[in-house]
Formats: structure tokens, C-alpha cells, sequence
């Protein structure tokens, strides 16, 4: 058996039922535990008027039963004989002792007569160190049963004989309804004893819980009692043993009488040590739960009556949550000084809190008559402020009078305020640490130590997080390097992949930046709208039908044709003659399709219902090309031995073949169908030259009517792979081996040989390192597209004729789509959509749905030199080397808004001016002669696009200019937009007022020019930069620092936008940086030669820069590692912008290019 015993078990106990092993465990087990005892008590009041058995420090175990079945205890000095127990259980012989009249009270067991003066000694009640009370029969003079209390034979030294008398005293001095009454004293045959009135009820906690009392009724009671207290209190007399079990009550007509008894261990207020007689020095009486701190002293006089006000609180608290305030049951008997302890040191929990941790709440609840949730609620405040006033350790701080006490409980019955206010948090908090003071030393301590901890741990933390962090940097950088790399190879799958492996997963730092949304639009440009791949074999051309809906494709494999329905993606037929197909052509009705096939077969194929309708073999060997005329009538294909000619009305009557000695790679129908171009593989002639040639052919006749070398000798163009008539009738356009695209035009036709002249037009020199394949114009005759073997596909504007020798050949060219991984082999426009087919060697098809937004910008003759971005982002200005200010609309194609020229020399500056009209520009410029000039232009329309060569001036509208004489170098806006700081020559800052013009100098940082100005908008600041090289910051305080001087000449000054970092470069291809919240300066090398301007990003986390080595590079700014290398299409990199969303950066270069990179931050589904 384990735990503490049931009630049921401990009544067992109590009425002596039970077996002997049951006996015996709970004997062993009173002897430690203070609260079973106490339980005890209260189960056995109703028979025996009280039963307790005190634990007190060196009192012996029970006794073994003695052989007549009555229980003996051993004598404690500690303990009066009124708090002593007779424990009953049944006999051997299943005989009830006590409820058959008594343990027969015996001299042979403890001496004491059984009849004593006119008292009949019936059984015994209670038994302690120094007396034993008995239920004894009064027979005269009246008749009736009373408690007799006996001083035992033994004890009877003058200092026992003393304490009975004074308690005897003690009850014959309190003459109040509520306390028990004395009715007899005197002494018979040598033993003393006094006779008190016989009580039959219950403990108080036993009555109100059988009763069922409520909280109002049990407070009702609780009152009185203070009452009973107080008036001993008034008579002088401390009880010192209150508890639950010293206060009985019975039902009497219907109504709760109390009874409070025992006060064997009272105490006298005004006893002086002389009269000691219940405390010694030395002696601790009370019991354990109720007891108050002050009773554990050693110190008589250090009892008072608020002993008697605590322990009543003990007993407030016990009738509230049916438990006493402290818990003692883990303590043993011996563990005195862990008693002592918890009494002087524990602070009990509040009796709601209590409440509501019990376990078993709802039978509290219910023996309260009261609903869970309510019973805490009606304990918790005001009741819970009245027990722990009382319950306070330190007496000065209790109810200093258990009269108080009572009037309180009155107070909260009667809902009036308490005579105490609600107690404050510091005092909560002292409670809380003297409570607990050891453990809260330990824990701070423990708290201590694991800040100590914490603080080291997460500094280390922070540390490894940094150097992860700064891993993560570095092999990011290495990976986006990496992609560059396979970018520039044209292996934009393994670019792309890399690319992509950068996205972060969630929570995860995020290292982006604009290389890597531009390097992810260069590999996967938003204009491709789909893929296709189709087996594993090369694909060698392809084809859209007539309606767009459908695109025929030739493969080298046994599979060598098949039908994609462009819609669905999906393979609608497949010619399957064992042999690789090399060519394909639809009918004009798209029904059918020719397919040539490399042993030299021809089929005419009905996809639609799979069938073959045509076989034939022309030749023996290969078969490279096929067409179809625009009419439908005739189809020709071209090989290994010539033309072969068929009447598509009649293509059972055969071919007819026109010789030639030439391997012919394509060929083409004119619009109007009479005539055919051919260009074909590389010829000997007879100066041995080898040379490829382009031949014209007469559709009707079917004869060559003109040829031409296509590629003069030393160019090295072995074939002709793709040939399309240009825009009409009368110009051929060619893919070349060499890389070369050219447009040919027909000349005359001579009159005798009828053959045609082909007067060569300025050929397009196309960046495909391994030759041109496949050649394709947009069905408007807009644009053309090439494929290459460097894996590009290359979009072309189609110039006008007229135009070529004017328009230089970088005006075709408009952009390059990337996203193959092998050599495109075939391309095609629909001619519905305009959509592009583009195919590759590794059997992949891409769809583009291509845009032909202008980035590159050329203001040939003149170079810009200059630039300036507006606030807003929206325009961009250019200033050249011949005094040219010019001013575009900035998106995805620059449209030209304004050009006037502010003289002759070079524009050294230029910066965007506040204008309260949205279609108004104002424009600072300064020129090479000094002069400052302020452009203010109206009406602004996007009349001009950037594919125009000049703007006319005036076109935005009247234009007015304001000069200044300087002479000036540069100039900054302030960001509030009411002034313009402006640097001169001379070394003086002056400061124009844009509402009144006024100019003023301000102060003079140098004595020689200012190259650079530069604004600190946050801090207020300037920043220049003298030619000789001094950096001065002055605040718009009039404060003055030098924080650096370079060690090269300086040219250009970017200040990042927190205004941390300086980035400075001039005469040297070093960039140097200083951190202004470190003090710190370092240098940044990459470039090969002088660099000439840099920029920040907008939002901080690159630096671009240019250069001499015609390079554009980026720097991150965490770890100052260089991200991106980029070439500028052109010679030098003059200036730089980035746009405000940091989508563009914008370059002009000293060809008189101006380029705009793009980085658009798309991001598909899913993505972060």
C-alpha cells in the first residue's frame, strides 16, 4: 500500500475495524505524516470528541496494542494529556470496544481508579504525556455524562500540577456560550481532575463539509468564532492551539452551535516568567499546520494574541479550499528544522489559486453548494486579501486582533469595503522573495549565469550567422560568375540553371540583386511563350501552315516528318519512311505537305488522313530542299544533282530536272511565283577560288535566268544555307556559312542571255561565329530572324532599300534571343500571330511571342558624355561633346521629347529641375566654357522615337534659356528643390535661388576648381572634390570635415543612399572606398584601365562602374565582391544611370551609343 489512506480507511482505523496488517501500516504510517493525523482528528471527533496524535520532535512511536485491546501512548513532555488520543479498533474476537460501552479503563493499565469521587470512568476519550480524559457518568448531584480529565499517576511533580491548575483556571475564568465549560474540580485518592461539560458534534471542517455549507455560511460561523477569541483574548488568556479539530459543532434545534475547547496549552497575556507554567524555555506546544512563526521561538514573550490571529487564518483558509495553508506531508517527524523552515519561510499559495489547481474542484465545489467556475471566482479577491493578511509571517503586518478579523469577514458578508486595502504589487513581490528566498537566490544565479550564457552563446551565434552569411555571399557570387561565364559560352540551360539554384527557400537571406534578374532575362527572356521537344534527333527544318494552326517538322531519324498542332502541343501525324527527312513544304491550302528526304525521295503527304499520295526518287543520292509555289502548281526540291520540277496538278506525270553541277542547299519562290532562287554549296573556279553562288531561275520556263558569287574570294563562305526574297520581288536576302546575312538586289536582265545582274547591297554582319543556318522573314515584311550554331537567335529590322547606304548596320539589328543549348537549325514566323518556331540540333522547339522595344539608343555624330535621370525616373537627359542637350521619355523604347544646343563646347553637367507643370522640363546644364544655363521647355511630345538620328530643336515647344557667367564646373539640386548648389572654377560653392534667380556665393572649400559636387541629402552636406584632390564635407551648419585625401586625381564621387559609403575614381582603374562609419577606406580592383564613372543602385546593395576597358561592372556591397562583368557595345563607358526601380541601367558610350541594360524583377508563380 502506498499514499496516504483513504477516509475510509482512516474511520476503519478510528473505530478499530480492520485487519492487522491494515492496523499496522497505518500505525507506521501517522508516525510521519502530520496531516493524516490531523484528518484523523476531524473523522473521530463525532465519537470521541476529538482524536489527534501531535508529531512533535523526540516523541516515541505508538505502542504495540496491549493484550486487553486497548491502544497505549507513550507520555510526551511536549503535549498535555488533552492532546493525547485513545485509538479503539476491534479485538481479536471481532468485539466492538468501543461500541460496546467503552475500553474498560483498567488500574492495570494506567492506575487510575474507575470510579473516582462521584465520577464512573466509562471509556477513555483522549490520552497525552500528562493527563487522560474519559467519558465519565456524574451521579450526583444531577446526573449526566461529562469529560473528565485525570492527571496520570507519575507526572504529578509540582510543575505538571501547576499546569493543570492554570488550565483548570483558564476554563473556569472564560464563562462564554461558545466555549467549553468547567463543571468540577477536586482530587480523590491522590489523583487531580476537573469535569467539563460533555460535547457531542463535529470539528468545524467536518460539519460544514457534511452539512454542505456555503461560503456565506461557513464565513457566518468563521465570525463567531473571531467573537469566542476575542473575549478569551479580553479575559487574558492566549488558546495557541487553534484548528478545526478544537472547535466543534452540533446541529441544536436546526441551528449550528460551536463549541471551542482545548485550551490545555493556553497561555496567560500578562503571565510573567515566575508564573510560567505552559511555556517553558526551550518547549515549542501547537500544531504544525496551524501554528505561527512566533511559536517556534524560544522566546516566551515573543506569543501574543496575533498567534491566535494567524492560526484562525489557517483555519479561514482551510474552510475555503479544504486543505491548510501550508503543506507539511512530505516532511517526517524527524525533519523538524525543514518544519521550522517552511513555516517561517513558505508563503502559501492564494486560496483561489489553490482552488483552482485542486484536483478534485468539482467535489469542493459541490460540498460548497456552488458552481465551479463561481467558487473561485467568490473566493478570489476580497477573501483572498482577508487569509493572507492573516496569514502574514511578520505579526506587525497580521490583524492585529482576531476582533478585526471577525469585523472583516462581517464586512465582505455585508458587502461593505474592508478595513484593509487590496494589497500592493512591491508587497506581493516581498512576499514572493522572502517566500522564497533561498530558491530565488539560486535562480538568480541560475539567471545570471544563463545570461552570461545567452550573451555568449548568441554572440557566438551572431558571429557563426555572420561568417555563414558571409559564405552564403561568396558562393553566390561564384555561382552567378559561373552563369556569366556559360552565358557568354551560349550555354544558357547550364546559365540558367545556376541562376535559378539562387532563388532562397522561405526565411532564408535573399543575395539578388540586379545582375541576377538581368543575367535570368537574358537566359530566360519573358518573350518565350513555350517549348516543344519531339524525340531525341535533330530537327532540320520546320514550317507553320498557310492558317498558323499547324508546324511541320523534319528530323533526322526513321520518323522523318511529322504534324504539331501548335494550339494543343500535341503530334497529330508522323511519316514514318525510314529514312531522315531534310525538308518540308506546305501546300497553299495546308492540307498537304512535301517532305525531302536525304536518299534522295520526295514524298507529297495527306497528314490529315496519314496517307502517302506521292513517292518518288529523283535522285540517288540527297535530297536538300524543297518549295512550293505560292500558286500551288509547282514543286521543286533541290540536291546533291540539281532542280527537280513537278506539276503539283499532275504529279504522276513525273519530274523534269534542270542540271547543275552544284550541291543546293535552299531555295525560294518569289511573291508572285515566277521566280526561284537557289544558293548552294562551295565550287572551284577556275583560278581555284572557292566560292558559293546564288542562282535565279525562271518558274515558268524553268531555266537559270542569272548567278553571282555570293562572297568575294578570302571571305571563306563554303555555302549558302538559306535564301528568302527581301521585301518584294526584287531583293534576295542570304544566310552565309561565314556568319554573314546580305541582301542582294536583281539588276537588269541582260537582253541576250536573259540572265539578271545581282548588284550587292551593304551586307549585315551577323555576331554568329559559326555561319548563318536558317534565314525567315515575319509574314508583314517588318522583321527577319536568323539561327546560328552559337546556339542564338538573332531579330533584324527589315531597313528599306533606299535606306541601306545611309543607316548603319547596327540599326538592324534589335536584339538576340538566348535560350538554346545547340545550334538552331530552323526558323519560322506564323504567318496568323507572328509568333516564332525556332529549332535546335538536341530536337527542341521554342515558341517566342517576340517584343522589338528599342534599348540602344544612337546619337551619332555627336557623343554624349553626360546624363541625368529625373526624380520620378521618366526622363533621361543627354548632354554631348558639341554642346547638345537632349531629352527622352525613358521605357521601353527611348522617345525623343527635346534637343537645343546651349552653345559649342562640351556639356560638363546636367541635372534635372522642379517644375510645377507635369509638361514642362527644366534643365541645369553647364558647358565647358562655364556658363551655367537654366532650359525651360513647354508642351512636351513623344513625337520621336529612338530610332531616329536628329531631333529637330523646338519640337517640344517654345524653349527659354537663362545663362549665368561662372566660370562654373558642376552642380547639384538641394532636395528640398528651392535652390541649386553650384561649384566653380575658382573654388567658391554659390547657391542659385530657382524661384528669383538670384545667385550668391556661400563659401569657398578650395582655391582651385571643383571637378566634383555631390549631395548628402540625409545629413544636410556637400561634398567637393578639388583638382587637387581635397575631399570637404560641409554641413548647411557651417560645420567643415576633410575625412580623406585620394591618391589619384578625382573624377567621379557616388554616395551610397544610406550615406555610408563614399565610392571615388578618377586617374587610375583603382576604385576607392570610404566607409564614413568606420573611418575606414579600401580599394576595389577589376577593371584593366582608367575608370570613369560609378554609381550606386537606388536601394544600395551594388555599385556599377565603368571604364576604359569597355566594361560595365558590379560590386556587391556587403563583401565589396565583384557580381557582374558586362560589355559595353561600344568604346568607352562615359556615364551611367540606374532608373529609380533599379529595373535599367543606362550607359552612354563615347561612340555616341547610349545602351540601357534591363533587369526586370518578374517573378513567376510560386516564387519569392
Amino acid at each position: 500500500m502506498t499514499g496516504h489512506p483513504s477516509k475510509e480507511a482512516l474511520r476503519a482505523f478510528a473505530a478499530g475495524d480492520g485487519d492487522d496488517s491494515e492496523f499496522q501500516y497505518i500505525e507506521a504510517h501517522l508516525q510521519d505524516c502530520p496531516q493524516c493525523v490531523d484528518a484523523l482528528e476531524r473523522l473521530a471527533g463525532a465519537a470521541t470528541v476529538r482524536a489527534q496524535i501531535e508529531a512533535m520532535a523526540g516523541q516515541e512511536s505508538l505502542k504495540d496494542p496491549q493484550p486487553d485491546g486497548t491502544w497505549q501512548t507513550a507520555p510526551d513532555s511536549n503535549c498535555p494529556a488533552s492532546n493525547s488520543a485513545q485509538l479503539v479498533r476491534r479485538d481479536s474476537t471481532g468485539a466492538d470496544a468501543a461500541s460496546a460501552g467503552a475500553t474498560t479503563c483498567r488500574s492495570t493499565a494506567n492506575g487510575i481508579p474507575r470510579q473516582l469521587d462521584r465520577y464512573q470512568l466509562e471509556r477513555v476519550l483522549g490520552e497525552g504525556g500528562m493527563g487522560v480524559v474519559f467519558r465519565a457518568r456524574q451521579s450526583h448531584p444531577v446526573q449526566r455524562y461529562v469529560a473528565l480529565k485525570v492527571l496520570k499517576p507519575g507526572v504529578d511533580h509540582d510543575s505538571a500540577i501547576r499546569r493543570f491548575e492554570l488550565e483548570r483556571q483558564t476554563l473556569a475564568s472564560l464563562d462564554h456560550p461558545r466555549i467549553a465549560k468547567l463543571l468540577d474540580a477536586g482530587t480523590a485518592e491522590g489523583f487531580h481532575f476537573f469535569a467539563m461539560e460533555m460535547i457531542e458534534g463535529q470539528s468545524l471542517c467536518d460539519y460544514s463539509d457534511d452539512k454542505g455549507l456555503s461560503i456565506e455560511r461557513r464565513l457566518a460561523l468563521f465570525g463567531e468564532i473571531c467573537e469566542t477569541i476575542q473575549f478569551a483574548h479580553h479575559r487574558g488568556i492566549i488558546h495557541r492551539d487553534l484548528k478545526p479539530s478544537n472547535i466543534l459543532v452540533a446541529a441544536v434545534d436546526g441551528q449550528a452551535q460551536l463549541k471551542v475547547i482545548d485550551f490545555g496549552i493556553a497561555k496567560l497575556v500578562d503571565q510573567t516568567a515566575q508564573s510560567t507554567m505552559m511555556t517553558e524555555f526551550g518547549q515549542v506546544l501547537g500544531t504544525w499546520q496551524y501554528m505561527s512563526p512566533e511559536q517556534l521561538s524560544l522566546d516566551p514573550s515573543a506569543i501574543d494574541t496575533r498567534s491566535d490571529v494567524y492560526s484562525l487564518g489557517a483555519i479561514l483558509y482551510e474552510l475555503l479550499t479544504d486543505v491548510p495553508p501550508l503543506d507539511l506531508s512530505g516532511h517526517a517527524r524527524s525533519e523538524v528544522d525543514a518544519i521550522y523552515n517552511t513555516i517561517r519561510h513558505q508563503e502559501p499559495n492564494r486560496a483561489s489559486r489553490r482552488l483552482s489547481e485542486a484536483s478534485d474542484l468539482p467535489k469542493l465545489a459541490k460540498l460548497r453548494n456552488e458552481s465551479v467556475k463561481r467558487l473561485v471566482g467568490r473566493v478570489a479577491g476580497e477573501l483572498d486579501w482577508i487569509a493572507a493578511k492573516a496569514l502574514e509571517k511578520d505579526p506587525a503586518l497580521r490583524y492585529q486582533s482576531a476582533g478585526e478579523l471577525g469585523e472583516d469577514i462581517f464586512r465582505h458578508l455585508r458587502g461593505d469595503r474592508l478595513s484593509i486595502p487590496a494589497p500592493s504589487k512591491y508587497l506581493a513581490v516581498r512576499k514572493f522573495a522572502r517566500r522564497h528566498r533561498g530558491a530565488l537566490t539560486a535562480g538568480l544565479l541560475v539567471m545570471a549565469s544563463l545570461i552570461v550564457g545567452a550573451a555568449l552563446f548568441f554572440w557566438q551565434f551572431e558571429k557563426t550567422l555572420a561568417l555563414n552569411d558571409t559564405l552564403a555571399r561568396r558562393t553566390y557570387i561564384a555561382e552567378i560568375r559561373s552563369a556569366q561565364d556559360y552565358f557568354r559560352q551560349g550555354n544558357f540551360d547550364k546559365a540558367l540553371a545556376l541562376v535559378e539554384a539562387q532563388i532562397p527557400p522561405a526565411g532564408a537571406a535573399d543575395f539578388r540583386g540586379w545582375e541576377w534578374y538581368h543575367l535570368r532575362s537574358r537566359c530566360k527572356p519573358q518573350e518565350r511563350i513555350g517549348s516543344f521537344t519531339y524525340g531525341v534527333h535533330q530537327i532540320q527544318d520546320i514550317e507553320y501552315s498557310p492558317d498558323g494552326s499547324k508546324l511541320a517538322i523534319a528530323q533526322s531519324s526513321s520518323l522523318c516528318a511529322a504534324v504539331l498542332d501548335v494550339v494543343t502541343q500535341q503530334i497529330i501525324a508522323e511519316l514514318n519512311c525510314n529514312h531522315r527527312g531534310v525538308s518540308v513544304a506546305f501546300t497553299p491550302d495546308g492540307k498537304r505537305l512535301a517532305v525531302a528526304c536525304n536518299n534522295g525521295e520526295l514524298y507529297v503527304w495527306d497528314y490529315a488522313q496519314n496517307e502517302v499520295i506521292y513517292l518518288c526518287q529523283p535522285s540517288t543520292r540527297m535530297l536538300r530542299c524543297v518549295a512550293i509555289s505560292p500558286d500551288g502548281l509547282q514543286l521543286v526540291a533541290g540536291g546533291d544533282e540539281g532542280l527537280y520540277w513537278w506539276d503539283m496538278q499532275d504529279l504522276e506525270k513525273g519530274y523534269s530536272q534542270t542540271p547543275s553541277k552544284k550541291f543546293i542547299i535552299d531555295c525560294d519562290f518569289s511573291p508572285d511565283g515566277n521566280l526561284l532562287i537557289t544558293g548552294d554549296r562551295t565550287r572551284e573556279t577556275k583560278d581555284g577560288q572557292l566560292v558559293a553562288e546564288l542562282a535565279l531561275y525562271d518558274a515558268a520556263s524553268r531555266e537559270r535566268m542569272g548567278t553571282t558569287i555570293a562572297v568575294r574570294p578570302g571571305n571563306h563562305a563554303t555555302e549558302v544555307r538559306s535564301v528568302e526574297f527581301y521585301r518584294g520581288n526584287e531583293h534576295v536576302l542570304a544566310g552565309l556559312s561565314n556568319g554573314l546575312i546580305a541582301v542582294w538586289q536583281l539588276g537588269d536582265r541582260d537582253p541576250d542571255s536573259g540572265a539578271y545582274e545581282f548588284p550587292t547591297l551593304k551586307p549585315v554582319k551577323s555576331v554568329a561565329t559559326g555561319g548563318v543556318f536558317s534565314v525567315k522573314q515575319s509574314a508583314d515584311g517588318a522583321f527577319f530572324a536568323n539561327g546560328a550554331t552559337n546556339n542564338r537567335i538573332q531579330l533584324w529590322r527589315c531597313i528599306d532599300v533606299n535606306d541601306f547606304e545611309n543607316d548603319p548596320e547596327e540599326r538592324w539589328h534589335l536584339k538576340d534571343l538566348r535560350a538554346h543549348s545547340a545550334t538552331v537549325r530552323a526558323v519560322d514566323f506564323c504567318p496568323r500571330t507572328g509568333t516564332l518556331a525556332t529549332a535546335d540540333t538536341d530536337a527542341l522547339i521554342r515558341f517566342w511571342k517576340p517584343t522589338f522595344n528599342k534599348a540602344t539608343l544612337d546619337t551619332s555624330p555627336s557623343s554624349p558624355v553626360c546624363m541625368a535621370v529625373d526624380t520620378n525616373g521618366n526622363f533621361l537627359a543627354l548632354g554631348d561633346n558639341a554642346g547638345n542637350v537632349s531629352c527622352w521619355r525613358m521605357g521601353d523604347e527611348l522617345v525623343g521629347l527635346l534637343q537645343h544646343s546651349v552653345g559649342t563646347s562640351r556639356v560638363i553637367d546636367i541635372e534635372f529641375l522642379p517644375s510645377s507643370d507635369k509638361d514642362q522640363l527644366r534643365l541645369a546644364v553647364i558647358d565647358r566654357s562655364g556658363t551655367l544655363s537654366i532650359i525651360q521647355s513647354s508642351k512636351l511630345q513623344s513625337t520621336l522615337s529612338s530610332a531616329a538620328t536628329d531631333i529637330d530643336a523646338g519640337v517640344a515647344g517654345r524653349v527659354e534659356l537663362q545663362h549665368f557667367d561662372g566660370p562654373f564646373q558642376r552642380c547639384v539640386l538641394d532636395p528640398k528643390g528651392s535652390c541649386l548648389w553650384v561649384g566653380g572654377c575658382d573654388g567658391k560653392v554659390s547657391r542659385l535661388d530657382l524661384n528669383n534667380g538670384q545667385m550668391e556665393a556661400v563659401y569657398q572649400p578650395c582655391n582651385d576648381p571643383i571637378y566634383v559636387m555631390e549631395l548628402f541629402p540625409k545629413s544636410r552636406a556637400l561634398l567637393t572634390v578639388s583638382e587637387r584632390r581635397q575631399v570637404t564635407i560641409r554641413k548647411y551648419d557651417g560645420h567643415v570635415s576633410t575625412p580623406l585625401r585620394p591618391e589619384f586625381p578625382v573624377r567621379e564621387v557616388a554616395i551610397s543612399p544610406d550615406e555610408r559609403y563614399l565610392a571615388i575614381c578618377g586617374e587610375s582603374r583603382t576604385i576607392l572606398v570610404y566607409d564614413r562609419l568606420n573611418a575606414k577606406q579600401f580599394k576595389l580592383m577589376g577593371h584593366s584601365a582608367r575608370v570613369l564613372n560609378l554609381k550606386f543602385s537606388r536601394d544600395g546593395t551594388r555599385l556599377a562602374t565603368s571604364g576604359q576597358d569597355q566594361t560595365v561592372r558590379l560590386w556587391e556591397t556587403e563583401t565589396w565582391q565583384e557580381v557582374f562583368a558586362g560589355d559595353a557595345p561600344g568604346e568607352w563607358v562615359v556615364d551611367l544611370e540606374f532608373s529609380m526601380d533599379d529595373s535599367q541601367l543606362t550607359c552612354s558610350c563615347s561612340n555616341g551609343r547610349v545602351v540601357t541594360w534591363r533587369s526586370p524583377k518578374l517573378r513567376t508563380a510560386g516564387e519569392r
